[in-house]
């Protein structure tokens, strides 16, 4: 949910696949499946329930795809679409047109970039409120799905009114899955929990996909099947919408262990970090669709220690983990990143060892005049550490990835100035004074050095190997600049 998470759209054969921050936000193959069932339940409710045309709020929904849907119905007055992230708008009207057919444009539909806290204080109330963020991948993102969020929903809810939730895997994450059910609970509305197969998630390994229906009031089932579905939804039937609130029973009754978010959504990433998925079963099924749930909300354990998981997770620096670094590297999948990532470090560890890292950064400052100033204030504070004895690559979870990352910006920029004279050709070359380029240290005398001996074949081979690989990071990490700044001007 975050604006700073980088967005990728990949080409595939038959369409697109967009990615916010590594994770998969929808393919243009299957997307109807996500969509249609988050608009047309709440919509079909809401067309139920009230004469008068209908007014819609869309929080996230910036790709224009689940506004399609809503503007089927023919009851639907006005949508006002509120997104954070400037370039799924401009996408929404250039490469998803051909999707989305032009929903943005319609003249029912009003469209804002804000963040949603911000929008949800402003005036109006609403028939449905249809939230479309993504999934929470931070503590912060969480709070999108704590008591206090859904208590200002309600708050922005016609009396009657629908409020439609992208939620979590069901059986993946079973447990913050059914936290959330029970802080929709917690906040005083009646809720209908719901999921789906969707082809692309599944394959990428995110599970089955769930959603929510919550009012201030119970949902009849006649609420929901006694009005037709419109023209144009074609995913979607009435035995299908039924068959999405049935649950296998033992799935249905894990909802008693879980815990509402009532501590700006602390809870919901604890069972998020802890998550174990649901077992396999054959047994019997459960429908939610006209149950009266007598299982009251449970409070929040009177404990407040954290798991280890979550507490480690706190106690670390903000901007000092992997998962910090791959949220601003444009990748297809963060979740295969992180594990390769992580196997590929030992590699540079063995390689970093190798270097006269005081020398190269020494290097770098002679050079600062060619650097943006924040760089350079990053570099000192690098020469600091190594003449105090740190060691980036002992500290590779900490600050080490942030001096590996800076060293990429620096590479990447004066391969920019200057092609070939930083990622020199063929390994050996450089300019005069010695400069860092491709995985060693360069002299006039185009020898690299390993501590200040020549470096053998295998290592250079392995070093060119690594740093290579560091350098196509870096050119990733450049379109993720803007989340960079942002922590520095954070420290």
């Amino acid at each position: 949910m975050t604006s700073d998470s980088t967005l990728v759209l990949e080409r595939r054969p038959g369409g697109l696949r967009l990615y916010l921050g590594g994770d998969l936000q929808f393919d243009t193959g299957d997307e109807a499946v996500y969509h249609e069932r988050l608009a047309h339940p709440a919509l079909l409710a809401a067309r139920a329930r009230f004469a008068e045309p209908l007014e819609l709020l869309v929080l996230g929904g910036g790709d224009g795809l689940l506004v399609r849907e809503l503007l089927r119905h023919e009851a639907v007055a006005t949508i006002r679409v509120v997104d954070y992230n400037p370039e799924v708008i401009a996408l929404s009207r250039t490469e998803l047109r051909p999707y989305n057919g032009s929903s943005l444009d319609d003249p029912r539909v009003t469209v804002e970039i804000a963040d949603a806290r911000e929008a949800i204080a402003q005036a109006g109330t609403y028939h449905a409120i249809l939230s479309d963020l993504t999934f929470p991948g931070t503590l912060a993102d969480c709070s999108f799905f704590s008591r206090d969020w859904f208590h200002q929903l309600r708050a922005h809810l016609k009396p009657g009114g629908l409020l439609a939730l992208n939620g979590l895997s069901p059986d993946k994450t079973p447990a913050a899955f059914w936290c959330v059910y029970q802080t929709l609970r917690a906040a005083g509305l009646a809720a209908l929990p719901g999921w789906y197969r969707l082809p692309s998630f599944a394959d990428l390994g995110y599970g089955d996909w769930g959603f929510y229906l919550a009012s201030d009031r119970k949902l009849a089932p006649a609420e929901l099947l006694s009005v037709p579905l419109p023209d144009g939804a074609h995913t979607l039937d009435g035995p299908g919408l039924a068959g999405c609130f049935e649950f296998p029973k033992d799935h249905a009754d894990q909802r008693a262990a879980s815990r509402p978010a009532c501590d700006s959504g602390r809870t919901l990433y604890e069972y998020l970090l802890d998550s174990t998925p649901a077992a396999e079963t054959g047994g019997a099924t459960f429908s939610f669709l006209g149950f009266d749930d007598p299982l009251p909300p449970l409070e929040p354990s009177a404990s407040t220690v954290p798991s280890l998981k979550l507490k480690d997770w706190l106690d670390r620096q903000p901007g000092s983990g992997i998962d910090d670094l791959l949220m601003c590297v444009p990748l297809s999948h963060r979740i295969v990143t992180r594990e390769l990532v992580r196997a590929w470090s030992g590699h540079l560890i063995q390689v970093a060892n190798g270097l006269d890292l005081r020398r190269l950064i020494a290097a770098m400052l002679r050079r600062a005049s060619a650097l943006p100033q924040r760089l350079v204030a990053e570099v000192k504070q690098f020469r600091c550490r190594l003449t105090r004895g740190e060691d980036p690559a002992a500290n590779l979870t900490t600050w080490g990835w942030r001096f590996f990352s800076v060293l990429i910006l620096v590479l990447v920029i004066s391969e920019t100035a200057m092609p070939s004279a930083a990622y020199a050709k063929g390994f050996g070359g450089g300019g005069g004074g010695g400069y860092y380029g491709g995985g060693g240290y360069y002299h006039s005398s185009s020898s690299s050095t390993n501590n200040g001996r020549p470096m053998t074949d295998q290592e250079q081979r392995d070093a060119r190997q690594t740093f290579g690989v560091l350098l196509l990071g870096g050119g990733a990490l450049v379109t993720g600049l803007s989340y960079y700044n942002r922590k520095l001007r954070g420290k």
